[in-house]
């Protein structure tokens, strides 16, 4: 299978299209004199550079990259290869294309200028926060294009080229700038600025140049959608921009990326908002910490990479999570924090820090619910802090009976659930957090799981239980937990999840507790559990 991109891996390929790269014209490569249709030499500007848009094929590539992806629509792995766009910049080989062209791909096959056999090249830099790579093509003295060098302008007639919908025979389009400033915050990217243009593109246009009519360079295209407006609508990012940045990846320094290949996205049936991971590239900060394919990202340095206030303003964009990599830089130890959707963890690590890779801190699986997503329909989060002031989670909204008083020996407490009769009664979903002085270690914590089960408490529920399922001691880095997981309680689908955490600096520990029967539950309680602080 074959993808096409103009915007990221998820646009659908057109249905029919055949994808298989077959005999096109050759129209020059590294080494050899190109010639136009009418076998004249192509119009070279003063610094060699191709000098007009109707010669620009021989400097335009096709890229095929092959790779592991997981689907969007399943999660599950798939071996693909991707077809996008690019163009050269320098006789030595150097071109540009989207960085999500060729983010994680195990290996790049390019095709240049429509020619029939593929060189090899290689990833030299990428920015994801800016959608561009710079890959080396194995050879030299290749035609090229240069950069606009005056700042373009509404209503200037411009050219995309390129290789659309992955085939094989090259495609130039007229259009003109519609706008010079539109927004460049996408679920893709996030850019001062884009360029809107009329030239219509298609998946597989993606990386390609938008020229002038002197060939000169003015964007590269990496967007083109239908908003359902009846109009489509074309982005491009603007040469103003792209320069600086291609010379920093030239030199083979990556730029406002860790290595992930992915999109921001909210789920407005699970309140789960954040950047969905479709490809990740081995040996960069994201594969070292142990970020996998199909994991969400949710959060860096402690703030939501996507936050459900911006949506509902802007959409689901990758702004928050390209403003930490901008601040804090991504050479420096950055803590990350990811959702596993084929296992229902949630994990935190620390990006650039070998002693902190993924761990789990919040175990609670989704293997033995019913499926669906039936908790109680879809949810914003609020941060609820119990009445001691030492005891905070995110609950969701739809959660409004709430208990925050603290009984007997705890020294906090939160429960919440829509109802919580019927939570005790076992009949739906909540969670309960117990709050106390001390600290507990392994043996402390296997110890009171135990009596927890032989207590008339919780020991009342977890007898009536099926089968169970134990999570071993993990220590996290601030705390560490035991847990264990119950099925098929009180002769029901309901299943229960018991939890013990110790947070030595703070001298306490908790007890957690949660009922659950559905996906939606799960996802509801892991960013629930996830989000614990204790003060």
């Amino acid at each position: 299978m074959k993808r096409s991109y103009s915007r990221p891996w998820f646009i659908a390929q057109a249905a029919g299209v055949a994808l298989i790269l077959g005999a096109a014209t050759a129209c020059g490569g590294g080494g050899g004199e190109a010639t136009d249709a009418s076998g004249s030499a192509p119009a070279q500007a003063q610094d060699g550079a191709i000098g007009s848009h109707l010669d620009a094929q021989p400097a335009v590539i096709q890229i095929v990259a092959d790779g592991s992806y997981a689907s969007p629509d399943t999660g599950e792995m798939v071996q693909e290869a991707g077809s996008g766009s690019g163009f050269i910049i320098d006789p030595s080989g150097l071109a540009v294309t989207n960085a999500h062209v060729v983010e994680g791909a195990g290996s790049i096959d390019v095709y240049v200028g429509g020619a029939t056999d593929p060189i090899n090249a290689k990833i030299l830099g990428v920015s994801e926060c800016n959608d561009l790579a710079v890959i080396d093509l194995n050879g030299d003295a290749f035609p090229f294009l240069s950069w606009a060098s005056d700042a373009v302008k509404a209503a200037t007639n411009v050219w995309a080229a390129g290789f659309p919908l992955g085939d094989p025979q090259y495609t130039i389009v007229d259009g003109s700038i519609a706008k010079e400033k539109a927004n460049g915050d996408t679920a893709w990217a996030s850019l001062d600025y884009v360029l809107q243009h009329t030239a219509q593109i298609q998946p597989g246009n993606s990386g390609g140049p938008l020229i002038t009519e002197n060939g000169r360079v003015v964007g590269i295209n990496y967007a083109g959608f239908d908003p359902g407006t009846g109009t489509e609508q074309f982005f491009a990012i603007p040469a103003a921009l792209a320069k600086s940045i291609v010379e920093v990846l030239a030199k083979g320094q990556d730029q406002d990326s860790i290595g992930i290949n992915g999109e921001a996205f909210y789920n407005p049936d699970s309140g789960v908002a954040g950047l969905w991971v479709s490809g990740v590239r081995s040996g960069s900060p994201a594969s070292n910490v142990g970020v996998q394919p199909g994991d969400i990202v949710l959060q860096l340095e402690g703030r939501d990479v996507v936050k459900s206030k911006d949506v509902e303003a802007v959409g689901a964009t990758k702004a928050g999570y390209c403003d930490v990599l901008r601040t804090k830089g991504t050479d420096k130890p950055i803590k990350i924090q990811v959702f596993r959707p084929g296992t229902g963890e949630i994990l935190e690590g620390e990006l650039n820090n070998p002693e902190k890779t993924l761990v789990a801190i919040s175990a609670l699986s989704n293997e033995n619910t019913t499926g669906g997503g039936s908790a109680e329909g879809s949810s914003e989060f609020v941060t609820v802090t119990d009445n001691s002031g030492s005891l905070s989670a995110d609950i969701p909204a739809s959660w409004g009976d709430l208990n925050v008083e603290s009984t007997g020996d705890a020294v906090g407490l939160l429960v919440a659930s829509s109802s919580l009769d019927e939570y005790f009664d076992g009949t739906i979903s909540g969670i309960e957090y117990y709050l106390y002085d001390g600290t507990l270690d392994q043996k402390a914590m296997e110890g009171y799981l135990k009596d927890i089960e032989a207590g008339d408490g919780l020991g009342s529920v977890t007898s009536t239980c099926t089968d169970s399922t134990d999570y071993e001691w993990t220590d996290a880095g601030d705390f560490s937990y035991l847990g264990r997981d119950y099925q098929g309680c009180k002769g029901s689908d309901m299943n229960l999840y018991i939890e013990i955490r110790s947070y030595p600096a703070q001298g306490k520990y908790v007890l957690l507790a949660c009922q659950y029967n559905t996906d939606l539950d799960v996802e509801w309680l892991n960013r629930s559990i996830s989000s614990l602080q204790v003060a």
